[in-house]
Formats: C-alpha cells, structure tokens, sequence
C-alpha cells in the first residue's frame, strides 16, 4: 500500500520477496530480502530479484562462518624455499641485508635466476648472448620487457604477475624486430 491511498496498481509497482534459510540440513540462519521496484524494473517476481539478493548475502556468511577449512598433512618436505628471477643487483643487496651466502655462476650480464634452498642461495645467469632467446620466466612484466626490448624484440603479453610462458622458446635464434608474445600469471 502506497500510505493511505491504497495500493498502487496503476504505476505496476511491484514489491518482490523471497524468504530463506540455510543451511538445509541444520538451519542456522533465515533472511527476509523484500524489494520494491519501480515502474521500469523489467524483473518484478521474488526469485528474480530478492532471491539473487538472498543468494548473494547467503554465500558471503556461508563461506564466512560457515564452512570450516580443511588440512591436509603430508609426509613429504620440500626444501625449495623460493625462487625468483629479476636483476643481479638486487637479489645481490638482498642477500647481503639479510645474510644469506649466495654464489653466482656467472661473473657477466645483469639477469639472473635465483634459488633459495637451504638457507643459500645460488644465482644462474639468464644468457644475455643478443642472437638468442632468454628464457623469461619468473621474471615480472616490467623487468621482462625491458630485458627483451633491448634486444630488439616487439612484446604482447596477456595476464599479470610473472611471466610463466614464451612464444619462442629459450635458446632459439631470434631477429631483431621479431614479436614475442608472454604470459603472466
């Protein structure tokens, strides 16, 4: 009803319920979404509009206070801690802040590969030789096309994170404004 006027059939003005509870097999929570629409609203019936609201509100608390997670032990240890790609330089001043002994296998190029294993780490050098490919993986968007753009290379990429794919493969001859598409994730 529209205050004292009565209700207010003229302007199809509609008001949509849908009630609820949940969990189905022990009930914890029960939830009243009324809607009212408006003279333009295409969807007018409970479960079209207030049903979409209950679900929404009821997976949120569902998978909040609801759901307890689940553990998994394993007998296994994997003693690989990390391992990342990115500039000589700053996994060197890394290292040093934090102490940790590292070795690295090459004395030339800026680009390395890193292995934290053990409390040691360990750097291998991403080949900067300018007729090849490097292999770009683990590197992050910004250092990976700075590194492939100097060598000549027109870079798409799709996703974000780090590089996990190329489309030449490492070590393949390359020429200088040839398209290299990567893939982040």
């Amino acid at each position: 009803a529209l205050d004292n006027k009565g209700y207010n059939k003229g302007n199809k003005i509609y008001q949509a319920s849908f009630i609820g509870f949940f969990p189905s097999d022990k009930p914890k929570y029960t939830m009243a979404v009324v809607i009212q629409n408006s003279s333009e609203s295409k969807l007018i019936y409970g479960a079209d509009v207030s049903g979409t609201v209950f679900k929404q509100i009821s997976d949120r608390i569902y998978s909040r206070y609801l759901t307890k997670p689940t553990y998994t032990t394993t007998t296994t240890v994997d003693t690989l801690l990390y391992t990342s790609a990115g500039s000589k330089n700053d996994f060197s001043s890394i290292f040093k802040f934090m102490n940790i002994p590292y070795t690295d296998s090459s004395a030339s190029g800026i680009w390395r590969k890193t292995e934290l294993k053990n409390n040691t780490a360990t750097l291998k050098a991403i080949t900067d030789n300018s007729n090849m490919m490097p292999d770009v993986s683990g590197l992050g968007l910004k250092d990976a096309v700075y590194l492939l753009e100097n060598k000549g290379l027109k870079i798409e990429f799709s996703g974000r994170g780090k590089v996990v794919n190329q489309s030449i493969a490492a070590g393949t001859n390359i020429i200088k404004g040839q398209k290299l598409i990567i893939w982040l994730n």
